[in-house]
């Protein structure tokens, strides 16, 4: 349970200016292929207040109001980029471009997540990977639904299916013998809760009523109300969730 930093330096950074992932980078989900650690990830252009949709909690400084100034008419667009590493420590963009865009030019794509086994592993379905993402109408009113798309290589991905799930954020999607089970963050509204759903065939959710774990139990996942980033391992019959809150304290956790 304790955790110890391996090293001081990032092990992937934003892109150089001009590249689509040069303001943001954040969500990262790795998987083992072949000999390779391969890291897929959300990245953008543009400042994220820019048009106001999010506020600063601390004054910015003169480069920020520059960042924001020449990005005010722009919208921030999330596509997926990858990222590989022979250690898993050392990673190097796979080329310039994103591998996955929505592909309408207004649908942002966060918080990539690969189909897995209850170990944590890949999982293939009719020998493809199969990615869940949530979908975020940027320029909109940044609903947020869960898609998916699925892939060959890991490098070309199939258009996005219809939405999966509504209001819903997040997910982490287990292969169990021939269920498919998701947690996933409720958005919504507030209080963000973590919900269970189950599928047979990937397209068709039922969504468990009762939320599986809601901010009510510790002080540090009450402060905004929300409960993000579900992961789950089985171990010996036992589901393990690592989960994330954000806490408004002397520094935000």
């Amino acid at each position: 349970m304790n955790w110890v930093r391996d090293r001081e330096d990032p092990v992937l950074t934003i892109g150089k200016k001009g590249r689509f992932d040069d303001q943001h980078i954040f969500a990262p989900c790795v998987i083992r292929m072949g000999e390779e650690y391969w890291l897929y990830y959300a990245g953008s252009q543009n400042a994220v207040i820019a048009k106001g949709t999010y506020k600063p909690r601390t004054p910015l400084t003169e480069e920020q109001i520059s960042r924001v100034r020449q990005n005010r008419d722009k919208d921030r667009l999330y596509q997926v980029g990858l990222a590989k590493s022979k250690d898993g420590v050392h990673f190097t963009r796979f080329g310039d471009s994103p591998v996955f865009s929505f592909g309408n030019g207004r649908t942002g794509i966060v918080t990539p997540s690969i189909l897995r086994d209850a170990n944590g592993g890949a999982v293939r379905v009719g020998g493809k990977l199969v990615m869940f993402f949530t979908g975020v109408d940027m320029p909109g009113d940044y609903k947020h639904d869960i898609y998916r798309t699925t892939s060959a290589d890991g490098l070309k991905w199939s258009g996005p299916s219809p939405v999966l799930l509504p209001n819903a954020y997040a997910c982490h999607v287990m292969k169990d013998g021939r269920l498919y089970q998701m947690w996933f963050v409720d958005v919504a509204k507030r209080p963000w809760v973590i919900r269970y759903a189950e599928s047979r065939d990937l397209d068709t959710w039922t969504v468990e009523p009762k939320p599986c774990l809601v901010p009510q139990d510790q002080a540090w996942e009450r402060g905004d109300k929300v409960l993000v980033y579900p992961s789950v391992l089985k171990q010996d019959g036992v589901f393990v969730m690592v989960y994330g809150s954000y806490w408004e304290g002397p520094e935000k956790t």
